[in-house]
């Protein structure tokens, strides 16, 4: 499974928390999935690894490596080589 991190960006994102927000004692991405899809966190990064393959393609602009992406506001999270499957 990849970084559990990437996914708390996706969501950080996708909900407009920013790093501030994030750093706050209260803060827990576990309650943000279950306060805005009624999951679990871990339930999320399965559903959201499921559904990767069918995001856009992106291609780096760096190493020119294709990717499977959830893009938002022009940024790439949760990241998966083209032809990789991570089931």
């Amino acid at each position: 499974m990849m970084n559990e991190f990437y996914y708390e960006e996706l969501l950080c994102s996708l909900f407009c928390i920013n790093d501030e927000q994030r750093e706050d004692a209260d803060f827990d991405i576990k309650d943000i999935c279950f306060d805005k899809f009624d999951i679990s966190f871990g339930d999320f990064v399965h559903v959201a690894l499921q559904l990767l393959p069918l995001t856009p393609i992106v291609k780096s602009p760096l190493s020119k490596t294709c990717y499977h992406a959830f893009i938002h506001n022009g940024t790439a999270f949760v990241k998966m080589k083209v032809g990789h499957d991570e089931n």
